[in-house]
């Protein structure tokens, strides 16, 4: 662990790794921290941009990461070279080098990759996204079917509270949502449960295989999925009772580095509930 990010644990390939970015060894009285690589929340673009450049540098990456407009939809890009921003959710590779990027507050962000290394893809995956299938549209576009999945740092079910429109919602979709909300002290308010709905996404797409973050994960070496939050004030996570101030602003970035490594090693495997 350093003071800006860390290593996920999971059993992805070896040319496959992914990390988050931290808010330790930044002041708290600079409500964008010291690390902020978001465009859109009205820091100086000049030091965003040196901050990105930092962690290319620092990281090593191979490239660019490609940086999405992020609308809360269930659109995934391929990767690409853009000139701005593409509006999507999501973004899928097969190429070696290609840095994804996906930037969460309290949502989720879900990172995939082929068993055998040969595809990755970063998911923006709010209420929104979920309900709109953005995990299925994901899963869909990997041809190899085993697949390996890693929930990162997010707004934990005691902290996050909606209306009865949004457990409506997704409980007309399928009644198995009904597990992922809890009553909540006000009338008509849930506990929402995004890690939940994820695992019953992935289990529902055959993806059986599937790590969280939770509270102090260990930590493995691995290739680069990059989470980094977003500076957003009173954005703050709870898991099992833990606060987990240390994820303010998610940052995520996962590639592939040519051919399949040795697999890393990996614990934390859920099993479908």
């Amino acid at each position: 662990m350093t003071e800006r990010w860390l290593m996920a644990d999971w059993p992805a390939p070896g040319n496959v790794k992914a990390l988050t970015t931290l808010r330790r060894g930044q002041d708290n009285r600079d409500v964008f921290g010291r690390f902020n690589l978001a465009a859109h929340v009205g820091d100086d673009p000049r030091r965003v941009e040196r901050n990105r450049q930092q962690l290319i540098e620092q990281l090593n990456l191979p490239g660019f990461p490609i940086w999405l407009k992020q609308v809360h939809g269930a659109r995934v890009i391929d990767a690409g070279p853009y000139d701005q921003p593409p509006e999507a959710d999501a973004g899928f590779a097969e190429q070696p080098g290609v840095v994804l990027a996906v930037l969460t507050a309290d949502c989720l962000p879900v990172l995939l990759c082929a068993a055998d290394g040969s595809a990755v893809c970063a998911i923006h995956a709010g209420w929104r996204g979920l309900l709109a299938g953005i995990i299925g549209q994901a899963v869909a576009r990997f041809a190899q079917a085993r697949l390996h999945a890693w929930l990162g740092p997010a707004i934990g079910q005691k902290a996050f509270i909606v209306g009865d429109e949004v457990r409506q919602a997704f409980v007309e979709q399928s009644p198995v949502y009904q597990s992922a909300f809890e009553p909540a002290a006000e009338i008509g308010r849930w506990h929402m449960d995004l890690y939940r709905i994820a695992r019953l996404q992935l289990n529902a797409a055959d993806v059986v295989q599937y790590t969280a973050v939770v509270c102090v994960p260990t930590m493995t070496t691995g290739a680069f999925i990059l989470i980094g939050e977003m500076p957003s004030p009173g954005a703050w996570r709870r898991s099992s009772g833990c606060q987990t101030h240390d994820f303010a602003v998610l940052d995520c970035i996962i590639y592939r580095i040519g051919r399949l490594a040795e697999r890393a090693g990996g614990g934390g495997i859920f099993t479908a509930r």
